[in-house]
């Protein structure tokens, strides 16, 4: 079923022609998006990451047929459909509490109970490194725009927002 959106816009002298190109406009964008978003997947899968009140995170790949190889959607054909993670974050010391992507997608941050804010690897899962600072739970976080800002709020009432430099990987915080 497609979902056709149409917005209509009338105009003083209630041209039909103003309907019609706005609704070729909207056509247009949306084919467009669509046609970036299929370029992101078929060179790279999609994933998401969970954390857990045990302590842990898991990186998953939401359409293993998608991905490079046609291997990981038959392994998931021979489990029942299930498939593993693709990799188990741990470092945190209490229950995570919240987990964001960077926009760019490549990075991944975790907040904790534990006090402390942990940067990942959007794509493989591996550690890069701990942020601390906050002297209270850490319940949320958000990235800029951009990915070179990470903002996190504490139980402590405060909001840290880091700058995180350098062009090859996070190797510089600044607060």
């Amino acid at each position: 079923m497609k979902m056709v959106r149409l917005l209509y816009v009338w105009v003083y002298d209630k041209s039909v022609h103003a309907r019609i190109c706005f609704f070729f406009f909207l056509h247009l964008a949306q084919a467009r998006a669509l046609a970036r978003y299929n370029t992101l997947v078929s060179s790279t899968s999609e994933l998401m990451i969970t954390g857990s009140d045990d302590h842990t995170l898991f990186l998953w790949s939401l359409f293993p047929s998608r991905a490079e190889s046609a291997q990981p959607s038959e392994v998931a054909a021979s489990k029942g459909g299930k498939l593993k993670p693709l990799a188990r974050l741990t470092g945190h010391q209490r229950q995570v509490s919240h987990v964001a992507f960077s926009p760019d997608g490549r990075w991944a941050a975790s907040a904790a109970w534990d006090n402390s804010v942990r940067l990942w690897e959007g794509r493989t899962g591996k550690f890069v490194a701990t942020l601390r600072g906050h002297i209270g739970p850490v319940y949320r976080l958000t990235w800029s725009a951009d990915s070179r800002l990470l903002v996190s709020a504490s139980k402590d009432t405060t909001l840290k927002v880091r700058l995180l430099l350098g062009q090859g990987d996070i190797d510089h915080q600044k607060e």
